[in-house]
């Protein structure tokens, strides 16, 4: 969908409430959850450009790091002590308040509120480290995906680490635009990565529609039927009641 990652926020924060999870903790996960899955993309294109004898821009995956470690301490200490984001909170609030003429710590109770629900947020160093190698997987499945779909459509040889650095090139290129799954986006990054790597257009083409077809296609089947099956249970839970 156009703005799929609002849509995405939407219904996930609704999903964890209701398995107890609060909307300041089910927050927290989610921009964890895209700042490792962000990290990890950057993580697997280092690893390919290493395999190329590429340059690496060590500063770009240093200044990944230091954002998660950054996130991860600072939820930590509010959640141990609420009260330090006071200040901060003052603040912007006295200086919106001022713009919407109302009492300068207006909503400050609400923020205390939020703020006070990170309490439940719990990052243990062992499920931080498989979060992380979940995070790392979950790219380089799908570059196996990429490559089985090249073996499936032609026996042409290509070298694995061009191919991960098309996967990458391709994945870089759809974090930045806003056209639903990156269509034509993708595609395009993916399957002129894959004529650098040595691959024909006419088998890169075949290579690319296929996987797409797995990577987009199936999945947002899958999460569409989810997500309908959700919405019934929905439903007859709240009519049963």
């Amino acid at each position: 969908m156009p703005g799929d990652s609002v849509f995405h926020c939407a219904e996930v924060v609704p999903v964890t409430t209701k398995h107890q999870a609060t909307p300041a903790v089910a927050s927290w996960a989610i921009a964890l959850s895209g700042i490792l899955s962000t990290t990890a993309l950057a993580v697997v294109t280092a690893v390919s450009a290493l395999a190329s004898d590429g340059d690496v821009h060590w500063y770009g995956l240093t200044g990944l790091a230091a954002v998660i470690l950054v996130l991860v301490v600072g939820v930590q200490r509010v959640s141990n002590d609420p009260t330090i984001v006071d200040p901060v909170a003052r603040a912007i609030l006295a200086l919106v308040n001022r713009l919407r003429r109302r009492p300068a710590d207006h909503g400050l109770d609400q923020v205390r509120a939020f703020v006070g629900q990170l309490g439940g947020a719990r990052l243990t160093p062992g499920r931080g480290i498989a979060a992380a190698v979940f995070a790392v997987l979950n790219w380089g499945l799908d570059a196996v995906c990429l490559w089985m779909c090249v073996r499936a459509v032609s026996g042409e040889p290509i070298n694995p680490a061009q191919l991960l650095l098309a996967f990458c090139a391709g994945m870089a290129a759809g974090t930045v635009t806003i056209v639903p799954g990156g269509l034509g986006i993708i595609d395009s990054a993916l399957i002129l990565g894959l004529m650098a790597g040595g691959i024909t257009a006419s088998t890169a083409i075949a290579a690319v529609v296929l996987y797409r077809i797995i990577s987009f296609g199936f999945i947002i089947g899958v999460g569409w039927i989810s997500w309908l099956i959700m919405r019934r249970r929905h439903r007859l839970h709240t009519a049963g009641n």
